[in-house]
């Protein structure tokens, strides 16, 4: 579980909450679960004051940029998963 709970004051905090719970009756493991909000928390930590419907193509972007290249599709998961579908999908 994500130690650093600073996202949950961002505006984008409740919606990460809402989606964790969401993922979590969709039946998204433990594990996966836990990686998601570690990276959904980092959008939320670049863009402090940014709801889902704020964040733009650029945005999305430079979250992905902020992951190491070899990382990246797989930490993107995230926001594209289909089962799941992300705050930032809206």
């Amino acid at each position: 579980v994500q130690r650093d709970r600073s996202f949950e004051a961002t505006a984008l905090g409740p919606y990460i909450l809402a989606w964790m719970d969401w993922c979590e009756v969709a039946g998204l493991s433990p594990k996966t679960l836990d990686q998601y909000e570690r990276d959904t928390a980092r959008a939320a930590l670049l863009f402090p004051r940014s709801t889902p419907a704020d964040f733009t193509p650029a945005d999305i972007v430079r979250v992905a940029k902020s992951f190491k290249p070899g990382g990246r599709r797989e930490r993107m998961a995230a926001a594209t998963r289909s089962k799941c579908a992300s705050p930032l999908a809206a």
